[in-house]
Parts: C-alpha cells; structure tokens; sequence
C-alpha cells in the first residue's frame, strides 16, 4: 500500500472522482 485517500461521503461526485484518482486505498469519512 503506498498511497491513501480520504474522501468526504456526503457527495457523490467527490465519490466518484476519489476513486478514479488512482490511490491505493480509498478510505470513505461518514462523520457528519
């Protein structure tokens, strides 16, 4: 693993778009 990625869960966009960003893990941040 070398890379991690933290993306907001509240927009679909930002979902999508991290996960299509190329990192190693996408890590998905439920807090409110």
């Amino acid at each position: 693993m070398r890379s991690l990625l933290f993306v907001p869960g509240d927009s679909e966009r930002k979902l999508e778009k991290g996960f299509e960003a190329g990192a190693d893990v996408v890590i998905v941040d439920l807090e409110d």
